[in-house]
């Protein structure tokens, strides 16, 4: 069809970025550098790009978002803060993630205008932050979901075209081929845990990394001692840090980190 052929830039574009996947570039920086290379080929106003893993009851599960576009930091880990605790659950499409192979879609084309417009996921998540056209890729390959790609534009937009889809289609086998590979497709344990205490519990890096001081017996001046901060500034980090978790002590975090078995976030070898 004559509305999908793509122009020599275009071309170009697409080789560039092929090329791209298959240079040796670690993860996150890998996908961060594909989510810039298709804002030059699709407009979109934020995107996402998640690695996959399958929970004991094999229900996929998103950890490790990446994310980019026109919104800055804070926009950006509400969005992801909100999806991961509350509507990822509530999501209509989260189905296509059990397709055993990869798919490109546009939410229009999955969805009944109505029914997804009425839903509490469009009405209090997407229309909150003004993300309501969807487009994008679930990536599996042989029954194993690797990861996915979601494509968000304003209301005041048009749909993704065909175009996208056809563009999106082109990459898709080689995003597959990437992260089936052992460089990207291995997600430990470490940053499934890292994944859940920062979206789950909004702990900071920071937090995080007092946390495993705490752990492994240190005191607050102590941890000052070690980070180059002040006795003050660590002992505000472990207040918020305390509040998040909705824990008064150390006991109690030990506690907590145990039981949620999230011991393996923190190496101690370096305590």
């Amino acid at each position: 069809m004559s509305h999908l052929i793509l122009t020599i830039e275009e071309i170009n574009r697409v080789s560039e970025m092929i090329e791209g996947i298959y240079r040796k570039v670690d993860d996150p920086a890998f996908r961060e550098a594909f989510l810039r290379g298709l804002r030059r080929l699709i407009d979109y106003d934020f995107a996402d790009f998640y690695l996959g893993i399958a929970n004991i009851d094999g229900v996929p599960k998103l950890v490790d978002p990446i994310t980019f576009g026109s919104y800055g930091k804070r926009f950006a880990d509400n969005f992801m803060h909100e999806y991961d605790i509350k509507y990822y659950k509530m999501d209509y499409v989260n189905w296509i993630y059990l397709n055993p192979e990869s798919t490109v879609y546009r939410e229009s084309d999955l969805l009944n205008h109505d029914v997804r417009t009425r839903s509490p996921f469009y009405r209090e998540y997407l229309q909150k932050f003004d993300l309501t056209l969807l487009s994008g890729i679930s990536l599996s390959s042989g029954g194993q979901f690797l990861g996915a790609i979601t494509l968000y534009r304003t209301s005041g937009k048009a749909d993704f075209s065909d175009k996208d889809l056809y563009i999106m289609r082109l990459l898709a086998p080689h995003i597959e081929s990437k992260l089936k590979s052992e460089q990207v497709r291995t997600v430990s344990r470490h940053k499934i845990d890292s994944h859940m205490l920062k979206y789950r519990y909004r702990l900071t890096k920071r937090e995080i990394e007092i946390a495993g001081y705490l752990l492994y017996g240190y005191s607050n001046g102590e941890i000052a001692d070690v980070l180059g901060i002040s006795h003050n500034t660590v002992k505000k980090h472990v207040y918020n840090l305390y509040g998040k978790l909705h824990i008064s002590n150390r006991p109690h975090l030990v506690k907590f980190i145990i039981t949620q078995n999230l011991i393996g976030v923190w190496d101690p070898a370096i305590y």
